[in-house]
């Protein structure tokens, strides 16, 4: 009985063990949410729909020299540096305004792409040489939306970012929580193991029973 059981926390132990890499994938995307470097990067701009109608923005940006549209990497706060489910088609009601936060390393802010009421989408220019000068934050930090007619039709670039998959950042959160099973699971096991097990206790017959005690 000792031996089978020390074979099956052995055998669980192992299997714990060959997960122990999503941990420490886990373990590195914690350690970038507390990362001051990365906090260094996150800056805010806001957004101002002085359009009179209501639109769904995008904050677009361009990636590398070869000038590659992109939706801008966003973010729910500096510190932590916590990444935003949602990275476009905000919606911005007549004269609201929003702020948001992005990660500006490897990227600079180009254009807000702006989807009208009628669904027409145009395009704002924020930096008209994104691909000068490095990364950097922008030069301002607000932006107003004009009317429609003050506005550029979008270019396919920027329509083509504005129309890609999102990929929701709840994959992260999934992921951090899965890389935290295998050292509570080892650690539940391995208590386990060290446990003594429960003595056996036989069933002594009557007669005998009565012999032990002095009985006749």
């Amino acid at each position: 009985m000792r031996r089978s059981r020390r074979v099956l926390y052995v055998v669980s132990i192992a299997g714990v063990c060959l997960c122990l890499p999503l941990t420490c994938v886990s373990a590195l995307l914690l350690f970038d949410l507390i990362n001051p470097m990365r906090g260094a990067f996150i800056t805010t701009f806001t957004v101002r729909n002085d359009s009179g109608q209501t639109v769904r923005i995008t904050p677009i940006g361009t990636y590398r020299l070869e000038g590659r549209r992109g939706r801008l990497p966003m973010y729910l706060s500096t510190f932590p540096a916590i990444p935003a489910p949602q990275n476009g088609e905000f919606v911005l009601e007549a004269d609201e305004s929003r702020e948001f936060r992005y990660d500006w390393d490897d990227v600079n802010f180009s254009e807000i792409a702006v989807c009208a009421a009628d669904g027409e989408l145009y395009e704002l220019i924020v930096d008209p040489q994104p691909t000068k000068n490095q990364y950097h934050a922008p030069a301002q930090t607000l932006f107003a939306i004009p009317p429609m007619d003050q506005l550029r039709p979008a270019t396919p670039d920027v329509q083509a970012a504005t129309e890609a998959k999102h990929r929701s950042a709840l994959w992260l959160w999934g992921v951090m929580a899965i890389g935290l099973l295998p050292p509570i699971t080892l650690r539940r096991l391995w208590t386990a193991y060290r446990r003594p097990a429960p003595a056996v206790q036989l069933a002594v017959p009557p007669v005998v029973r009565a012999v032990t005690d002095g009985k006749p």
